[in-house]
């Protein structure tokens, strides 16, 4: 029923995504999660599951218009532009792209994704150290630490349902929990950890460079952008939370500005709290909403279907 699709396409200079791939594999296992590198594939699964409400991941090269591959100093080449703009349509998309969150992103939302979380300036100044002595395994670590971060975020996103801006903020704390322990690590310990052959004086410098590691993350954060729904929250994990854990949800979900996909929402709590009359009166604000606006977003259950039917379906 729901998914999350990763797109990663084979580039030299982004290889080290592929530790978010690995993660995200060894974490959700195929039946959620489902990885393309080949951009005909990706967009060939977005056309078959247009809105399922999925959870979308890029992990590639951006520009301001398009997802790109670069070319050795020639003109790029453009492998998700506008033109696909509409097969996003009631998804969810976080896109590890470069400038992406100008007008990539802002042309998703309007042709209805929910919610578009993407770079509005480069990225790779973050990893980039070429003051300090052995800077490329310098550059390694921190390349290791900002991806473990990135996934071990989306994992408490999807698991813990998090709104999106809950999800940038836990970006934030897995990196700076990484910096402390890798800058308390011994020597042998950081070298066996993250496969590099820093020597005693890079492991004194990168103690040191703490201020920096945390600085340059800043400037990172502050171009990471969230368009769209900033309170947008994924449905595949509902059913597995506590009653008490899907109170304290309903909170969350009043604060969704999209009416359709806040009821639904509120229809998967209702039923997992077993609660037949809230979720008859969401059922019918949703269908109020879908007449007015004529708005197409399709529910991956029946809702016309007596409630205990419904439940069968959910569970």
């Amino acid at each position: 029923m729901r998914k999350v699709i990763h797109f990663v396409p084979k580039a030299k200079s982004i290889r080290f995504f592929q530790n978010i791939k690995r993660d995200l594999k060894e974490m959700f296992g195929e039946d959620l999660y489902s990885i393309h590198w080949k951009p005909s594939a990706f967009i060939e699964e977005l056309n078959k599951r247009k809105d399922k409400l999925d959870v979308i991941i890029i992990s590639a090269h951006g520009s301001n218009d398009s997802i790109i591959k670069l070319n050795n100093g020639r003109e790029p080449s453009k492998l998700i532009t506008l033109e696909e703009a509409h097969l996003f349509r009631n998804n969810f998309i976080f896109a590890n792209s470069c400038y992406t969150a100008n007008k990539f992103g802002p042309a998703l939302i309007e042709n209805g994704a929910l919610c578009y979380i993407g770079f509005n300036h480069l990225m790779s100044e973050v990893f980039k150290y070429k003051n300090k002595s052995n800077h490329l395994l310098f550059e390694k670590v921190v390349k290791r630490i900002y991806t473990d971060s990135i996934s071990q975020a989306i994992s408490d996103f999807i698991n813990k349902c998090l709104t999106a801006k809950e999800l940038c903020q836990y970006i934030e704390f897995y990196f700076k929990k990484h910096i402390n322990v890798v800058c308390k690590m011994s020597l042998a310990v950081l070298n066996e950890e993250y496969d590099t052959k820093l020597d005693e004086e890079d492991h004194q410098i990168f103690k040191l460079a703490k201020l920096e590691l945390l600085e340059k993350f800043n400037d990172l954060k502050d171009r990471l952008n969230i368009l769209g729904e900033e309170n947008y929250i994924f449905w595949s994990e509902i059913n597995k939370l506590s009653s008490m854990k899907l109170k304290q949800l309903q909170k969350k979900v009043e604060q969704i500005k999209n009416p359709l996909y806040k009821n639904f929402l509120k229809m998967i709590i209702c039923i997992h709290l077993d609660d037949q009359e809230n979720y008859r009166r969401a059922v019918q604000e949703f269908m109020i909403i879908v007449e007015k606006y004529e708005y197409e977003f399709i529910i991956p259950f029946d809702i016309s279907k007596d409630f205990n039917q419904v439940k069968l379906m959910v569970n």
